[in-house]
C-alpha cells in the first residue's frame, strides 16, 4: 500500500486477504498516528507502516509484492516503480 490516508483500506486488507500488508507514505506523522491506532486493532493481522521520502524509489526488492495499490487515489506512482515492485507475471497493481 503506498500513501496511507485514514488505514480503513490497509487494515481490510491484513484482515481479510491473509497476505502480510505494507503501508508506506511520505508523511511521518501520518505513519506515526496510524501505528498508534492499529495498536488498538483486536487482531495479530496487523500491516507494517514505514515512512519513506519518495514514492519514486521504494526501499523494496525488485519483484517483492504481488499487489500494489493506495488510500490516496490522487497519488502517481511511476509505471517502472511499480513493474519494479511487482512480483514478474503476475502482480497486480490497482
Amino acid at each position: 500500500m503506498v500513501g496511507l490516508k485514514d488505514g480503513a483500506l490497509v487494515h481490510e486488507l491484513s484482515l481479510t486477504t491473509g497476505m502480510k500488508v505494507v503501508g508506506v507514505d511520505r508523511d511521518e506523522k501520518r505513519v506515526a498516528a496510524l501505528r498508534v491506532k492499529m495498536a488498538d486493532w483486536k487482531s495479530l493481522a496487523r500491516p507494517s507502516l514505514q515512512w519513506v521520502s519518495s514514492h519514486e524509489k521504494l526501499p523494496y526488492l525488485d519483484g517483492i509484492f504481488n499487489a500494489v495499490t493506495s488510500e490516496d487515489p490522487n497519488l502517481k506512482i511511476p509505471e517502472a516503480e511499480l513493474q519494479r515492485l511487482l512480483r514478474p507475471y503476475d502482480g497486480v497493481a490497482v
